[in-house]
């Protein structure tokens, strides 16, 4: 197979050496990785939306606990709450933009 067809049809990368290679392809040709599966790769992409958006709900309570531990002299505790927190509401809206994105895009 040529260079022009491999790119014609669907592909994607070596998860290993990231040679370009055929979607349905079980393992690379280049360096013999084995390759996730597509179902896979989106029954974990799902859990991971899952656990985001579960941990999502808890993050504005993580900062004012966090808030709250730094009024009462728990500085370090405090913070390091606030900062889970922060990073967990960021990753929640993440999530929510790629979604929307991904949704965006399957119904053009």
């Amino acid at each position: 197979m040529s260079d022009a067809a491999a790119i014609a049809e669907p592909s994607k990368y070596c998860s290993h050496c990231g040679k370009q290679l055929a979607l349905a392809a079980p393992v690379c040709p280049n360096c013999g990785a084995p390759q996730p599966r597509e179902k896979e790769m989106l029954l974990s992409g799902y859990v991971c939306a899952a656990l985001s958006l579960v941990t999502g709900i808890f993050s504005i309570p993580a900062i004012i606990i966090g808030l709250l531990n730094i009024g009462r002299g728990f500085r370090i505790h405090g913070w390091i709450q606030i900062a889970i927190g922060v990073i967990t509401l960021l990753m929640c809206l993440v999530l929510i933009a790629s979604l929307t994105l991904i949704s965006g895009l399957k119904h053009h």
